[in-house]
């Protein structure tokens, strides 16, 4: 069977004692688990001493973490059962060791694929590795913040009205996104103030490919305008059609909109939607970063279905 491993780090501002704390509590890993969050109405139970829980839904699959050994404020070691989609078993740890910034927290995963997810291996591994990192961050927010500011709203199947727009397209790292797409919208911006272009919408961005192995993506950040606007040389200009979507809103951090993109994705692979592969999935941004908390940030993203 393929072998993998993979690690992911934060810096949590606080004890190493205090990091560990939380994290031994299984009845807390509700608030920042990265897969719970696409279905929060799973069946939960855990173990009178606290030594185990495990999960069951119709999207996230079933299984069981057992904790195996705890180092007093130094390391968690896990053994991690999957039922569904599939079985297998893995061994899971965290790690905690004080830093000038704080707490440096390591989550680790050790383990092996079915034989028939060979082809997979890179990917699957891609994105676990994301999931990790979503949920290192919410860790990160609940223990400093007392709260993670990222809530989903499923709404289901809607019909989203079109819009011809100009925009920029660019390709980045998912990691550097949040920063690229700023400069790129304060390009737009710009262009459309020189060139005296009102837009008639919210800004919105379309995705056009994810690279899940890579981490990259292509995207093109957007503002609706009217009818036989003229487009500047340095924009790109389209035709977003009116269509039906899988519509999923967010409100919270923009930190954390891969937990919206996460859970839309969670869900088609559980066929509660069956996406177009023709049109790009695109989030339209309700409110300004600069006129609210980030905790009121409101992002709907649509997954145009078949």
């Amino acid at each position: 069977m393929p072998k993998f491993d993979l690690e992911r780090a934060i810096t949590i501002e606080a004890s190493a004692v205090a990091v560990f704390s939380y994290v031994k509590n299984f009845r807390d890993w509700r608030q920042w688990s990265p897969w719970i969050l696409a279905e929060p109405n799973c069946k939960l139970e855990y173990a009178e001493d606290g030594s185990s829980y495990s999960w069951a839904g119709d999207i996230i699959g079933a299984g069981e973490m057992e904790l195996l050994e705890a180092e007093e404020g130094k390391a968690l070691h896990y053994r991690l059962t999957f039922l569904k989609p599939w079985k297998s078993t893995s061994s899971v740890s965290f790690y905690f060791e004080e830093c000038r910034e704080g707490t440096n927290t390591r989550w680790t995963m050790e383990g092996s694929l079915p034989f028939f997810l060979f082809w997979m291996k890179r990917m699957l591994i891609a994105g676990v590795g994301m999931d990790y990192d979503r949920g290192l961050l919410m860790l990160k927010d609940q223990i400093e913040l007392g709260a993670v500011p990222s809530v989903l709203e499923f709404a289901g199947n809607e019909l989203v009205p079109g819009c011809e727009y100009v925009g920029i397209t660019s390709d980045c790292s998912m990691s550097e996104i949040g920063e690229r797409m700023a400069e790129d919208l304060e390009k737009l911006s710009s262009a459309m103030e020189e060139n005296a272009i009102a837009t008639t919408g919210r800004t919105f961005a379309l995705y056009h490919k994810f690279n899940m192995s890579q981490a990259t993506t292509r995207y093109t950040i957007a503002k609706p305008v009217g009818p036989a606007t003229t487009c500047p040389s340095e924009l790109v200009s389209g035709l977003r059609p009116e269509l039906h979507a899988y519509t999923i809103r967010h409100r919270g951090a923009y930190r954390h909109l891969g937990n919206a993109w996460a859970a839309g994705m969670m869900h088609g692979r559980a066929k509660l939607f069956a996406q177009h592969k023709k049109r790009p999935p695109f989030e339209v941004y309700g409110n300004d970063p600069n006129q609210v908390e980030e905790s009121n940030l409101l992002t709907t993203i649509y997954f145009p279905i078949k």
